[in-house]
């Protein structure tokens, strides 16, 4: 698939949310060489700022996510 194909496609999945996609590193990445979150605890600390007080917040988000991922 060429650059213009791809832009135009993830253009098209895009239009289909209400937020901005967020890019993030493979958890591979990002924790060898930068000792970071894997993509589950990432969800789990941002789930505890969006929503202290709400106990499955991270079920919620990380439901969301199993739906991303089929799209792609």
């Amino acid at each position: 698939m060429e650059n213009l194909e791809l832009t135009k496609k993830l253009n098209e999945i895009f239009k289909e949310f209400d937020t901005k996609p967020v890019l993030f590193f493979g958890s591979g990445m990002s924790k060898r060489y930068y000792d970071l979150p894997n993509w589950e605890n990432l969800l789990k600390y941002f789930s505890q700022i969006i929503d202290p007080n709400n106990t499955f917040a991270f079920q919620y988000l990380f439901g969301l996510t199993s739906n991303l991922v089929t799209l792609l």
